[in-house]
């Protein structure tokens, strides 16, 4: 038997080591997310093949998610890191390879995107299990905002700021910069990751069939009123949300004037709120409920929208973009938390990669249309339709959301949300 300080000893260094893993891996996700669609702009002008390469990206959400949330629930978690993060770094090195040689196309961002997309289905469904097996129930909101403050400032700040710059030395930089930052994120997870937890569940599974396993999942998923719900109203909020992410790249050239390198750093800057947001996740979230976050972040998300389609000026979008995306991942965290709650721990896999087809599957189809309403409209046409469409969607479940999470969660302070009333 181990004993119960070493036990503590190794969920706390294996939750120092998914929280580096993540920086690491999300600074390069950052270079890649500036770097694909500068070669895409570089390749067309067409808004709607710049978006698809955005897409391109979630649209694995809406395949692959099930099946990979499933094996997820009967292997190691150990061997899932091992083959996803060795085939996205072999992934991204070949199209550093293509891009270095002239040998891109849009059809080929589009496949390389899909293809570690998909990893990514199994990879998150992975760390994402395994996040409530190392710590207790009550630090859930705190460990998970380690995380997001890790993935977010790789992903949204540190790697874009440093994606134009290496763009600028060479466009395929930043793919080499992405695709070894799998290669040492595998390497720390598999020193990091314990055996004793992962294994314990995969004996559990390997009575069921994958297909019965995968039915099993879908039914628990369905059968939840609130998680059904949670799914429609974050699902909806990220397809808004991806109408104004996938045309970013045409806002800031044609709109703000800015550079290639002034991209990275306009994302980058604006995204120092997913870090603070995520900050302080777990004092707001002891302070108001996670349907009130959810209602509140979501009025603010829109009304940050609505400021960038009328405002030309580069310190008035970057102030908002920070803005929306601080409150959203206080959102996300308060979300993923409740939801860590609620599932049972060997449905984990499945139900979380279900929940995430529906809001990464809403991704790609918002940013298609962003990117058809801004080859119809313009760009500013866009971003308005975003906002206005997502207060009109919050004034329709805001109520419900906050009934049914009451159910789960300790009565919190009432708040008054113009939204609820």
């Amino acid at each position: 038997m181990t004993a119960p300080n070493q036990l503590g000893t190794r969920r706390r260094s294996a939750l120092r080591g998914l929280v580096a893993a993540a920086a690491i891996s999300s600074t390069g996700d950052g270079l890649a997310a500036v770097a694909f669609p500068l070669v895409a702009i570089g390749l067309t002008h067409d808004a709607r093949l710049i978006a698809a390469v955005a897409a391109a990206s979630r649209l694995p959400w809406l395949v692959c998610s099930l099946p990979a949330g499933a094996l997820v629930d009967r292997c190691s978690a150990r061997r899932v890191v091992a083959v996803t993060e060795g085939a996205r770094t072999v992934l991204l090195l070949l199209t550093a390879w293509a891009v270095a040689s002239h040998a891109a196309s849009v059809p080929l961002l589009c496949l390389v995107a899909f293809a570690v997309g998909t990893c990514e289905t199994a990879f998150s469904a992975a760390v994402q299990s395994t996040v409530p097996a190392l710590v207790a129930e009550q630090d859930l909101e705190r460990a998970n905002g380690r995380m997001y403050a890790a993935q977010m400032g790789g992903e949204l700040f540190l790697g874009p700021a440093l994606g134009g710059l290496a763009f600028a030395i060479g466009p395929s930089v930043p793919f080499v910069g992405d695709g070894l930052s799998f290669a040492v994120c595998g390497a720390v997870l598999l020193a990091t990751l314990p055996r004793w937890r992962v294994d314990l569940i995969a004996l559990e599974r390997r009575s069921a069939t994958l297909g019965a396993d995968m039915l099993e999942g879908l039914r628990w998923f369905l059968s939840h009123r609130l998680i059904r719900l949670l799914a429609v109203v974050v699902g909806s909020l990220a397809f808004f949300q991806a109408m104004v992410n996938g045309v970013a790249v045409v806002y800031a050239a044609h709109v703000l004037h800015l550079s290639k390198a002034g991209f990275g750093l306009f994302i980058a800057v604006g995204s120092v709120g997913n870090v603070l947001g995520a900050s302080v996740a777990s004092r707001v979230k002891g302070r108001w409920g996670t349907g009130q976050l959810l209602a509140v972040a979501g009025v603010l998300a829109a009304v940050s929208y609505l400021v960038e389609g009328a405002t030309s000026t580069t310190a008035v979008a970057v102030t908002v973009c920070a803005v929306e995306s601080l409150v959203v991942l206080v959102g996300n965290v308060a979300n993923l938390s409740l939801r860590q709650r609620i599932v049972p721990a060997q449905l984990r896999g499945r139900v979380s990669n279900l929940f995430r087809a529906v809001v990464y599957g809403a991704v790609p189809l918002g940013a298609l249309f962003g990117g058809v309403v801004t080859e119809a409209a313009g760009v500013r046409a866009a971003l308005v339709l975003a906002g206005a469409a997502q207060l009109a969607v919050l004034g329709l479940t805001a109520r419900a959301l906050l009934r049914e999470v009451a159910v789960y969660e300790p009565a919190r302070p009432a708040v008054a949300l113009a939204v609820a009333a």
